[in-house]
């Protein structure tokens, strides 16, 4: 939620509106489809989150 609320910052967005409507949607996705996140690799998850690490601080 970090980096969601970094890439928020830097698009121009100052409200909490954006924060709040990609939390409920991180809350539904894992409620809603959390048999398949359970089906995804380590490595893929690990590697997406390398991903947003390297976009964030550029």
């Amino acid at each position: 939620m970090v980096g969601q609320s970094i890439i928020n910052i830097k698009s121009g967005d100052r409200g909490r509106l954006s924060g709040f409507v990609a939390d409920a949607f991180l809350l539904s996705f894992i409620l809603l489809f959390s048999q398949y996140i359970e089906q995804t690799p380590i490595t893929v998850l690990v590697g997406v989150m390398f991903i947003v690490v390297i976009s964030t601080f550029e």
